[in-house]
């Protein structure tokens, strides 16, 4: 098997996490499931988003996707988000769960709304630098209106533009 490393520039929104739970209705699950699924962590290299996603996807599988419960699944991923933090990988290989960065429920949640440009690298070992462009060719303001328009039931977000990158 090879290796991908990859990177996407995408314009879209955050929000604390802690902020948005509360907001999740049954009426809109649907989207919030796209954004719990597509958003990540706002983390750089702390592995928030790693536990975010073992913590997120347990709650919803078991409360929504088996019982149809989005209220059961709001109240339980509220108090998990709470009792995690991030994992420090240790010399030995490792994992220490710690809150003395924050727990999850204090982090920014991002959710990509329109990919921008991408990039990605393939093979087994790879060293180097590698780079892609792309004419400005969209309107930023049409699209925060979208944005703002398309979730407008959910309050407390910003327009942000981020980079997503991904390894494995």
């Amino acid at each position: 098997m090879g290796w991908t490393d990859s990177a996407n520039v995408s314009i879209g929104f955050k929000i604390k996490l802690g902020y948005f739970i509360p907001q999740i209705q049954e009426e809109k699950i649907k989207e919030c499931e796209f954004i719990l699924f597509d958003g990540f962590l706002d983390d750089e290299n702390e592995h928030f988003s790693e536990k975010y996603h073992e913590v997120m996807e347990s709650c919803y599988f078991t409360h929504v996707s088996k019982n149809k419960n989005v209220e059961e699944f709001k109240r339980v991923f509220m108090e998990e988000t709470k009792k995690y933090g991030t994992d420090i990988h240790t010399y030995y290989g490792t994992q220490e769960q710690t809150l003395e960065m924050g727990s999850l429920y204090e982090q920014y949640l991002l959710f990509p709304y329109k990919s921008i440009i991408s990039t990605a690298r393939y093979g087994y070992s790879r060293e180097g630098t590698n780079g892609t462009s792309k004419v400005i060719d969209f309107d930023i303001e049409s699209i925060r209106k979208e944005i703002y328009e398309k979730y407008e039931w959910i309050k407390g977000f910003e327009i942000v533009m981020m980079v997503k990158q991904r390894s494995g």
